[in-house]
């Protein structure tokens, strides 16, 4: 009896052992494809992604440095304060962040802005959002779209000034601020490597597809309800911040810009050769925002994963921790952050934290909090700020 579970278990764990190394082999084998494509999608996207002549860095802007890294954002509003670059900038460079930071800025921005990111070594380039919606070829222009969708272009120029070994983070502005250096969290894991892109997920269970009208409605507008009932089950990303190395956010980037095509979003419907149906849905699809309607359908229908490789970080799990879905009265679980144990200490000391208590790089979203939580004065309450004003 002894031998014959003895002979049973070893048959098991031969079998397991076979269908690791058959697993294994698929995966392998399914890395190598997604390598060929992205490598030929690279080369087609370079080939076409021609940098316009005017689109150049202004005046005074230190060289970009072509071996990263990077950190691409923009800042394309007359109204931002010094306090918004403090915010950022400042906060970024205060980790002891040495690489490019590489802004869009608007014309007629403040001057105590503008002198600022200059101070943190910024490289700019001023975009006038009007004139950029022709300058930049944007498809459908007249549909109005924002600097959510003009950045896109932005980052494949951008990104086409880096070399291979580039690692690069997209990141909004305005609510941003940053804890510790991002590119030196968990060293032990590795920077992304040039075909990977890293996500960011906001919280589960408060931010799923369906509970969230605004991100369903995005969906909807630009997919239709049959993509909604496919992928409404998944968690939001938020497309505000993106990592990855530098072929996997060219293609990226790439692909976010293609969907602004109908024709590409609708490839399947039996009228997508006529006009009148791709001006309908067309039509639907501008509302400011739709970015992440675009991030969220790549990534959930698995059309990311079959160029690059992706990897889906958990809110509070990874380099970004995106706060924003904890805030509001439709909120699943009513807690403040510091009841999540997400702000901790007092101020101006406070600091955002992840959920196993190491300090969180990147936060984001944290302007939800201005007023109910930090009474409209940042500088008072949170540690990095605060220290921007000493």
């Amino acid at each position: 009896m002894m031998w014959s579970l003895v002979y049973i278990l070893l048959l098991l764990l031969i079998a397991t052992a076979r269908t690791q190394g058959f697993r294994d082999k698929i995966a392998d084998k399914k890395a190598k494809i997604r390598a060929i494509r992205l490598e030929k999608l690279v080369k087609s996207v370079e080939a076409e992604n021609k940098i316009p002549a005017f689109f150049k860095p202004t005046a005074g802007s230190p060289a970009h440095r072509p071996q990263g890294p990077v950190v691409f954002s923009v800042a394309m509003d007359k109204k931002m304060l010094p306090s918004c670059a403090k915010g950022f900038t400042g906060t970024l460079r205060n980790t002891g962040y040495k690489g490019d930071i590489v802004l869009a800025t608007s014309p007629g921005s403040e001057m105590g802005f503008l002198k600022f990111l200059e101070k943190t070594s910024c490289i700019t380039y001023e975009v006038d959002t009007v004139s950029a919606k022709k300058d930049f070829e944007v498809p459908h222009a007249q549909f109005g779209y924002s600097v959510n969708v003009l950045r896109l272009f932005m980052y494949k120029w951008w990104v086409s000034m880096y070399d291979k070994d580039a690692v690069i983070l997209l990141s909004d502005f305005r609510d941003v601020l940053f804890q510790s250096n991002p590119f030196a969290f968990r060293p032990h894991a590795g920077l992304p490597t040039n075909n990977q892109l890293v996500i960011f997920h906001e919280n589960f269970p408060l931010k799923m597809i369906y509970r969230c009208r605004t991100n369903r409605q995005w969906l909807q507008t630009c997919y239709g309800d049959t993509a909604v009932g496919e992928l409404e089950q998944n968690l939001v990303s938020c497309s505000g911040t993106v990592f990855g190395g530098r072929d996997a956010v060219l293609a990226y980037a790439h692909m976010m810009v293609e969907q602004l095509d109908p024709a590409v979003r609708w490839r399947n419907h039996p009228l997508v050769n006529t006009s009148e149906f791709l001006y309908k849905v067309q039509k639907q699809c501008k509302h400011a925002g739709i970015d992440q309607g675009f991030h969220n359908y790549l990534l959930h229908s698995k059309t990311l994963e079959q160029w690059v490789d992706v990897k889906e970080m958990l809110q509070g799990e990874g380099m970004v921790n995106t706060i924003g879905a904890f805030f509001g009265t439709k909120a699943v679980v009513q807690k403040n952050l510091t009841e999540w144990g997400i702000l901790k200490g007092k101020p101006p000391l406070q600091t955002f934290h992840n959920w196993d208590g190491q300090l969180s790089p990147v936060v984001h979203q944290f302007d939800r909090f201005q007023q109910n939580h930090f009474q409209g004065k940042y500088w008072e309450f949170i540690k990095v700020i605060s220290d921007q004003y000493l």
